[in-house]
């Protein structure tokens, strides 16, 4: 039979669109044409006999680094055994499509090379106003009738937040998730990843605070299908999209005397984002009392990792200073900028002391 070989060797690392078109000799002549996307990397990767990634009781050496069911994660690392299902990340949660279609990664994923779906919004393209702290989510569904649309359960690592808005990232550009025509976006309750099946009753239209499921309704060659062509293929790289904000809060601490050798916690207070992604450069200490603060010999800027409001071992020191002049006032400034992470972070100011002084 007739055959083509394709030779990866005179090609860059990187992702290639292949297309098939085939004619036939009959009359009328009928043509039929479909396409790949191909990864060039440059080196294949070591498998070893002794090591199972992916735990499925099966060598990555045996497996190897083929897809044998299409969904563009190698044999290796394919932990799932359902077309309809992918890895959004390895924390266990599943991206889920309805029974019959396949799910597979989108180019951005694909070329990530860890076999899931979630990406980092900076891999996309950057959002100057919103954060995606439950990522970004790059993926294709296949084998619908062209034109149909295809249901996607979404289960969050964070519940929906106040003022969240479902984004995708499409033309090259970030734009709000076109709700206009039949495309929808909906939310379930949900617990630790799990969450009801594509189409169940217990999805309803809107983003309601607190919930942690979401199910998108997108039609083929509709407005949030990436390539806009009724192909049979949904194609789309989006998250749900918050406000980069965060507030600070005052946790409080009891009146205690300084005595020196030593360190003590004097303030203790905690960020709070939505969004995660804000980046903290700078942070000034404003602090009063009768002592001298020049005799404080360090003063920390510390994330208080277990949260027991005391400097320990696990605690991580952001920035240190001295105060300069008496003035009770000192300004940190951050050798690398701070990412505030999504949720709570609690910080801790703390000096370090040599001579006794009372606060």
């Amino acid at each position: 039979d007739p055959a083509y070989l394709l030779d990866p060797a005179g090609l860059s690392a990187g992702l290639y669109n292949l297309r098939l078109a085939v004619t036939d000799d009959g009359i009328p002549p009928l043509s039929s044409q479909t396409g790949s996307l191909v990864k060039v990397v440059a080196e294949s990767p070591e498998l070893s006999v002794d090591q199972d990634t992916d735990g499925d009781g099966v060598s990555d050496a045996d497996e190897g680094t083929g897809d044998e069911d299409g969904d563009r994660i190698p044999n290796f690392l394919d932990t799932g055994l359902l077309s309809n299902v992918l890895p959004i990340n390895t924390d266990g949660r599943q991206l889920e499509t309805s029974t019959g279609l396949l799910l597979r990664l989108g180019s951005g994923s694909f070329l990530a090379d860890d076999g899931t779906v979630g990406l980092a919004e900076q891999s996309v393209g950057i959002d100057l106003d919103n954060a995606y702290p439950n990522e970004v989510l790059d993926f294709e569904v296949s084998n619908l009738p062209p034109g149909d649309s295809a249901q996607v359960v979404v289960p969050l690592l964070f519940p929906i937040p106040e003022g969240a808005v479902l984004r995708i990232h499409i033309n090259g550009h970030w734009r709000d998730f076109d709700e206009s025509g039949s495309d929808i976006v909906a939310a379930a309750a949900g617990a630790s990843g799990a969450c009801p099946a594509p189409g169940d009753s217990q999805y309803a239209a809107g983003l309601a605070v607190g919930l942690g499921c979401l199910q998108l309704t997108i039609q083929d060659g509709g407005p949030n299908d990436q390539d806009e062509v009724a192909d049979g293929v949904v194609r789309q790289a989006g998250g749900l999209a918050v406000q980069v904000s965060a507030d600070s809060y005052n946790l409080g601490l009891a009146k205690q005397r300084l005595r020196a050798p030593g360190a003590i916690s004097v303030a203790r207070f905690r960020l709070q984002s939505d969004s995660g992604d804000g980046l903290l450069r700078s942070l000034t200490v404003e602090a009063s009392g009768r002592g001298d603060d020049t005799s404080i010999s360090n003063v920390l800027l510390v994330i208080d990792t277990n949260g027991d409001g005391e400097l320990t071992g696990s605690d991580v020191v952001l920035a240190s200073g001295t105060y300069m002049n008496d003035d009770g006032t000192l300004t940190f400034m951050l050798d690398e900028p701070y990412e505030v992470p999504p949720g709570f972070t609690d910080l801790l100011v703390v000096y370090e002391l040599f001579d006794e002084e009372d606060e």
